[in-house]
């Protein structure tokens, strides 16, 4: 028996925790930008992890997250219930553009080009502070434009 997936509702998470994810990302590209003060390959080393981190969320999306999960596991049980979620697709597409930009932050520092490192992990830094504070995900609200030209990136 064959099922038609179309119809079916995309895959929904807790808005809490990409938020926490944020935070988070925050505080390592934050730390990322002080450290490149003192040290270029030091900043190109935590902006990896960085980097890696955005990959796993880009590919296994937000339960799988290795903020996701601290956040389901510590963060979410002291939580009251859920009363928003959002879809995974679009969180997964945002994930990816961070990793486009770590990995250009990465190269930058890595390569000796300050400039190019300390923008593009300015980047980062926007876009996770807008998502942790706001509520805006950057990456998300790009992500129906995109879905338009072709078929869509991630599918639920």
């Amino acid at each position: 028996m064959s099922t038609d997936t179309s119809t079916r509702a995309p895959d929904q998470v807790d808005v809490r925790g990409p938020r926490f994810a944020a935070w988070v990302t925050t505080v390592v590209i934050v730390a990322t930008l002080v450290v490149s003060a003192a040290s270029y390959v030091g900043a190109a080393v935590i902006l990896g992890l960085q980097a890696v981190v955005f990959a796993v969320g880009a590919w296994r999306g937000p339960r799988q997250h290795p903020y996701g999960l601290i956040f389901q596991r510590v963060v979410a049980p002291r939580l009251g219930p859920v009363t928003e979620k959002e879809p995974v697709p679009p969180l997964k597409f945002a994930q990816l553009v961070g990793l486009v930009f770590a990995v250009v932050g990465v190269v930058g520092f890595a390569a000796g080009v300050s400039l190019l490192g300390l923008v593009a992990t300015g980047f980062a830094l926007v876009a996770a502070f807008l998502n942790a504070a706001f509520g805006i995900c950057l990456g998300c609200q790009i992500y129906p434009l995109i879905a338009r030209f072709g078929r869509v990136p991630f599918p639920a």
